[in-house]
């Protein structure tokens, strides 16, 4: 799945016309490339702690 998501960052790459940008999406490619990226997928895929909720008057 990184090699599918950096393929896409390199395409947007090349069609980026500000250089500034087209850099970090080549950054953004190489980083899924290694696998360190971190994607919002990644995070929420993470083990939820689930916090007790607690009435209005309870103690």
């Amino acid at each position: 799945m990184s090699h599918d998501r950096a393929a896409r960052y390199r395409r947007l790459a090349l069609a980026e016309p500000d250089k500034e940008k087209a850099e970090l999406l080549r950054l953004l490619a190489d980083e899924a490339d290694r696998g360190v990226l971190v994607t919002a997928e990644w995070a929420s895929a993470r083990p939820f702690k689930k916090v007790g909720i607690f009435e209005a008057g309870t103690k």
